[in-house]
């Protein structure tokens, strides 16, 4: 997914960790995660303590874009589920026969469903995305509980790389605003977030908008004395 997106342009976003987010739309539950990771971190961040902040806002950043990925391919997955076992009961069908809708209808239905569940398999990829967040977040909990040293952050890097190799095709949007969630909750002061289209939140589970260039919100410093 990418290295530290502390030390490149605000438009490369070809990696997880070159690109920025917003926190509306990621779920209360890892929300309030990551608040409770930096309620004691809102100040602003010191020279010496900058390196240890970039990593921390990298993890938690993946963490919170695992979670909402896995959250809503989960969903796509029992809807799924939902629809071919409910279009196969009796009592959807005698419900359909009294609105002229045919019992062919109904198995179409179930069969279309069953059908995208196993060829694209939302089930299997929330799974995967599941896994990764509790690995994001293992390593999020050694930061916060060992003593920080280089030797630390070379051991955290080292297994950043091996978890990056081990990611699905990235959702950009969804990692512009997972991006976004982790600044502001680790940081709170509203800098350095990257400005999200309505369409980019829309879609952002859907489309990977490659190619799009996420700009920095008005106001917003890119850290580098610009």
């Amino acid at each position: 997914m990418g290295s530290s997106t502390e030390t490149t342009a605000a438009t490369d976003t070809t990696s997880k960790a070159s690109t920025a987010a917003t926190p509306n739309t990621i779920t209360e539950a890892y929300r309030g995660c990551a608040d409770q990771e930096g309620a004691r971190s809102k100040a602003a961040v010191s020279d010496s303590e900058k390196p240890i902040q970039d990593l921390r806002v990298n993890i938690l950043r993946n963490a919170l874009y695992h979670g909402a990925a896995e959250g809503w391919l989960g969903g796509l997955h029992r809807w799924n589920m939902f629809v071919v076992v409910a279009a196969g009961t009796g009592a959807v069908t005698q419900i359909a026969a009294s609105h002229n809708m045919t019992s062919a209808f109904l198995a179409a239905l179930a069969a279309l469903a069953g059908a995208a569940d196993l060829v694209f398999a939302p089930g299997d990829k929330a799974r995967a995305h599941g896994y990764l967040r509790r690995r994001y977040y293992e390593l999020m909990s050694e930061i916060e509980t060992e003593e920080w040293s280089e030797q630390l952050a070379r051991s955290i890097n080292g297994r950043l790389c091996i978890l990056y190799s081990e990611e699905p095709p990235q959702k950009r949007a969804l990692d512009a605003i997972s991006y976004n969630a982790a600044k502001e909750s680790l940081e709170g002061n509203g800098e350095r977030l990257l400005e999200i289209r309505w369409y980019h939140s829309l879609f952002r589970h859907v489309l990977p908008f490659n190619g799009v260039e996420f700009g920095w919100k008005k106001g917003a410093s890119s850290g580098d004395g610009s």
